[in-house]
């Protein structure tokens, strides 16, 4: 136990409280890998490794011209030669069986220094084969007393920066920082309780530090990986079940529940009939608010699968015991869509509802500002203009955040602590799918609702692929669909000429739609547009008054417009498979039939053409999104990460699956058996978890 606390203060301790790294290194560190502490050094593992175990002879390396190969031998013939404006650096290397020869272009003043004939050296590179000869460029050198046999071992290889190499930290400069803590860390060091060490004989977290850094062989080196990654998702785990518990005790919130305003509009105003999951769904968030414990609960839905209703009916509960409600979202015109939709849900019902965003002239703004802290308004729905100090709410009892990946942690905890004696219930709400590992790893902490249900009578969306040699065909069913009534969006994903992409720009293709469809009421949008611009573009276009939109991906959350029937995207295999999805879900969101036309040229990757394949074949969009989690791992779909969860650096969320499971459920049974950890046997593991989440856990009580 002492080793394992002295060992737990020596990791929490800043690497610059350690001599021999200078502040340029410790800077660089910082900025490029946000290493501050011992901890972040020693989880900075190597990403690949080189296997120098085997030695080579000369004579067998056309064998092994692929890879690179260590051999032992003596050097001779150390000359430099102008070779094509700039100076090399040459040597004859040989052993018993044969000889090569070595080259060097850069720094050879600097390596010729340590060049010496007739020594002998160990070397390690890639051997070129060419017109019959045999040759290494930069290899790796060290000389070796006459009669000592070298031994060979696996080399850990550290991702580095062109920043980080420039001051020294290149791997082998990472190598030498990290073996000099890692020297400080004991074998014996443990911070998992004993009973899973020894339930999945694992070996202990000083050895298997030890080991991924230095690993004797593969062996050790896979225990020591599959440790570690258990223990990623363990500590994640137990941090965010942690926290739950941390919010449920600390934040108190209304009891909100069914009242006769919900009742109301259930039975007299609903627009149409729920779907089951809807119904599901809404019951899930209304057994959450009738607790005095505030609800943090994430509805994810595919796109059309109907969460702003279950949001609205959701907002009423605070609204119908004359409390406040508040909704944001990340873009002025899906907030003013929000404000449009639930006006109209909300004019056979007494509730005062406005809408703030940056548009609002300052003077209107300044009364709402008013209206809202006097309770005159009762639902505000909003952009990041509800984020300002000025706000002050009257009684705020629940926040709905759209799209809640678009808004920092920071961001979406600075609305919701705008209650004034309670912390108001919060629901989140998001369109991009999240596949079931990946929620469960990273939202622990979150109660997690999901719509897996279409509403009835939606007509299919049909998704095809075409090549530029059916350019034509398809223009000429744009113009079709077009004069029929309907409206179209013509996705490019740049917005000026790249050299280093072979894409039409979106220029481009508004200046060819506007000769090919003259007769044709045209606009463009893209990003680089004035923000006014931009709304009032997006306006028309829902109005109507645009019959095709050529835009980029900024239409991708925030219009909805019913008349849109049809969707071509250029160069398709560029954009991501879930992006693919979203910009897709913009279109068969009316009564029509509706199409997405998948543009590219040829010819495709491998990992392009399941892409497209993928999308043309599901219109589930969880199915699609384990696709795309197969494809590219979790990347940042999920917005910024859970504050003070501790980072997966090994784990992958696709292979790994069963350390997944294995991991949370043991963090699962620990805090249902010990919700405060105050069994002296888990008291290591209890310093580790405050120390990780100690920070994250203010953000929940302050």
């Amino acid at each position: 136990m002492e080793i394992n606390s002295t060992q737990a203060e020596f990791l929490r301790r800043e690497i610059k409280s350690f001599p021999g790294i200078g502040k340029r290194k410790l800077s660089v560190l910082d900025s490029e890998l946000g290493i501050r502490y011992v901890r972040d050094l020693l989880k900075h593992y190597p990403f690949r490794y080189e296997d120098r175990t085997q030695f080579y002879l000369i004579k067998d390396l056309r064998e092994h011209i692929s890879s690179s190969v260590q051999l032992v031998g003596h050097l001779h013939q150390v000359q430099k030669r102008w070779v094509r404006t700039k100076d090399s650096l040459s040597a004859e290397f040989s052993d018993e069986t044969g000889k090569i020869s070595l080259q060097w272009w850069n720094q050879i003043n600097w390596i010729s220094k340590y060049l010496k004939e007739g020594r002998r050296y160990l070397i390690y590179g890639k051997p070129n084969y060419y017109k019959g000869k045999i040759s290494i460029v930069h290899p790796e050198m060290t000389e070796l007393k006459d009669h000592a046999s070298p031994k060979g071992k696996i080399y850990p290889v550290y991702s580095s920066t062109q920043t980080m190499k420039r001051v020294g930290l290149s791997s082998s400069g990472l190598q030498k920082i990290i073996q000099s803590f890692l020297s400080e860390i004991h074998p014996e060091f443990e911070t998992l309780p004993a009973s899973l060490g020894e339930k999945y004989h694992f070996s202990q977290h000083g050895k298997a530090l030890h080991d991924i850094h230095n690993p004797p062989n593969i062996a050790a080196l896979n225990k020591a990986r599959e440790r570690l990654k258990f223990e990623e998702v363990f500590f994640m785990q137990i941090s965010l079940l942690s926290l739950r518990r941390v919010r449920k005790e600390n934040l108190k919130a209304h009891g909100l529940g069914m009242n006769p305003m919900v009742s109301d509009f259930l039975d007299k105003s609903l627009p149409f009939s729920l779907t089951d999951a809807q119904k599901r769904v809404i019951n899930e968030i209304y057994s959450d608010m009738k607790s005095e414990q505030q609800m943090h609960r994430l509805l994810q839905g595919d796109v059309g699968s109907g969460k702003t209703i279950v949001a609205f009916i959701s907002l009423l509960a605070a609204i119908g015991l004359g409390k406040q409600a508040a909704m944001m979202a990340p873009t002025e015109i899906l907030a003013e869509q929000h404000f449009e939709v639930c006006s109209h849900w909300a004019k056979s019902l007494p509730i005062s509802l406005s809408i703030l965003t940056s548009s609002v002239p300052a003077r209107e703004r300044k009364q709402r500002w008013k209206e809202i802290k006097e309770g005159n308004i009762q639902l505000i729905i909003g952009t990041h203009a509800l984020l300002e100090d000025n706000i002050q709410f009257h009684d705020l009892a629940v926040v709905v955040i759209d799209e809640q990946h678009r808004f920092g942690v920071w961001q979406r905890a600075k609305l919701w602590k705008k209650g004034k004696d309670k912390h108001p219930h919060v629901l989140l709400m998001t369109a991009t799918p999240i596949p079931r590992t990946l929620s469960m790893t990273l939202y622990g902490d979150v109660d997690i609702s999901t719509l897996d249900e279409l509403p009835a009578g939606r007509p299919p969306l049909y998704t095809a692929h075409r090549r530029e040699s059916a350019r034509q065909k398809v223009e000429s069913f744009v113009q079709t669909q077009l004069e029929q009534g309907h409206q179209a969006y013509w996705i490019y994903p740049l917005i000026e000429e790249s050299e280093s992409l072979d894409l039409q720009t979106i220029e481009d293709g508004f200046a060819a739609a506007q000769t090919r469809f003259p007769h044709l009421k045209i606009a463009m949008l893209h990003g680089k547009l004035p923000s006014e611009e931009k709304q009032d573009i997006m306006r028309l276009f829902i109005a109507g008054e645009i019959q095709l939109l050529i835009s980029t991906t900024v239409i991708e959350v925030g219009i909805d417009n019913p008349r849109a029937t049809l969707m071509i995207i250029e160069h398709a295999n560029r954009f991501g498979l879930a992006q693919l999805h979203q910009l897709r879900g913009r279109v068969g969101r009316g009564k029509e039939k509706s199409y997405c036309i998948l543009m590219t040229s040829s010819p495709l990757s491998e990992e392009a053409q399941k892409r497209i394949d993928t999308l043309v074949s599901h219109q589930d969009g969880f199915s699609i999104s384990q696709v795309d989690l197969e494809l590219r791992g979790p990347g940042d779909r999920l917005g910024t990460q859970q504050s003070g969860a501790p980072e997966l650096k090994l784990v992958d969320l696709v292979k790994d699956q069963a350390i997944l499971i294995a991991a949370r459920q043991e963090a699962m049974d620990i805090i249902h058996q010990d919700p405060e950890i105050k069994d002296p046997k888990y008291q290591t593991l209890k310093e580790h978890v405050h120390a990780l989440t100690k920070q994250a856990a203010w953000k929940y009580i302050a």
